[in-house]
């Protein structure tokens, strides 16, 4: 690939990336063996993950989305949401109330794409993952805990989320529907909740670091804010490393 026009050479990657073949993994690792002079501060790899995937320095792909996706849709007459229960521990940064923010059971046949035999829950902070990206253990049966980085400085984060404003999202009940969406469709739509398929990146992409394994996460799942608590904005991403089983989760 031979181009002095930058930008034409960035959107001539975002297209072999999104192609996602044997080829274009071929091409963005020669790529990152032998840079371009214009990507000698960027590696190629990053572009491959505007494709949903990437490789290592050995030329293996990985996969950083699920092919399948689900709409969060909310229904009022259901009592099982699979978003926003509100926890009884607190936050060890700020003091807030910790909520499981997304609960999946990999058992329900609409998600056996996970390949998760159990229920996950990804738990956080609504105060502190708006600021700074957050990570949970989990266990296949549905419990789930926060990693607290012990070296964080405590004093930079004041708790401005009370309980009253939590406790909105118990307000509304989520589940998933009855069929998937094409892929693209939570990509497409800023007030869409969705599982698997394509973020709507607010900014640019961005795809968490497992802090066990090294391995870069993959993408599960998209909560817009204002769906749940009224007047937050942004959208919070999760992230998964089922090797590991850890989840993050960051926002933009």
């Amino acid at each position: 690939m031979q181009t002095e026009d930058i930008e034409m050479g960035e959107q001539i990657l975002y297209c072999i990336a999104m192609i996602g073949d044997k080829k274009a993994l071929e091409v963005f690792y020669k790529l990152e063996q032998k840079p371009l002079y214009w990507l000698e501060d960027i590696l190629p790899s990053i572009y491959a993950q505007y494709g949903g995937w990437t490789f290592d320095n050995t030329g293996k792909k990985q996969e950083l989305k699920y092919d399948i996706c689900y709409h969060i849709i909310e229904n009022q007459k259901s009592e099982n949401s699979i978003i926003g229960h509100v926890r009884e521990d607190f936050c060890a940064y700020c003091g807030c109330q910790l909520v499981d923010i997304l609960i999946l059971d990999g058992r329900d046949k609409r998600l056996s794409f996970l390949n998760i035999d159990g229920i996950i829950t990804a738990v956080c902070c609504p105060e502190c993952v708006c600021c700074e990206t957050m990570f949970c253990q989990y266990t296949l049966d549905g419990k789930s805990n926060v990693l607290f980085d012990e070296t964080y400085c405590l004093d930079t984060i004041e708790n401005t989320t009370d309980i009253d404003i939590i406790k909105q999202l118990q307000c509304h009940n989520f589940i998933l529907s009855q069929n998937s969406v094409p892929v693209f469709y939570g990509a497409n739509g800023k007030n869409v909740n969705t599982i698997g398929g394509f973020a709507n990146w607010g900014e640019n992409w961005y795809y968490t670091t497992c802090p066990s394994c090294g391995k870069t996460m993959k993408y599960l799942a998209q909560i817009q804010w204002q769906t749940v608590i009224s007047f937050f904005e942004g959208t919070l991403y999760i992230e998964i490393c089922t090797d590991c089983q850890i989840i993050s989760m960051h926002c933009q």
